[in-house]
């Protein structure tokens, strides 16, 4: 998605990885740690025009392909 100029990042990094948070887990959050390490925030924002939507969706969709 880089190589099209479309920004992506990993907004939600599981909390219990915080610094704050070191030594504060409670149980097993082996979900939590999978799922936060694959979610992926895309672009989104007021401006976005409908062929910038098409543009991501369609990166995203090659980006994902098997």
């Amino acid at each position: 998605m880089k190589e099209e100029g479309i920004q992506t990042s990993i907004h939600y990094p599981a909390i219990h990885r915080f610094s704050n948070f070191k030594g504060s887990r409670c149980g097993d959050l082996s979900v939590t740690e999978a799922l936060s390490d694959r979610v992926v925030t895309l672009p989104l924002y007021p401006q976005m025009t409908e062929d910038d939507v098409d543009l991501v969706v369609r990166t995203f969709k090659q980006a994902v392909a098997c």
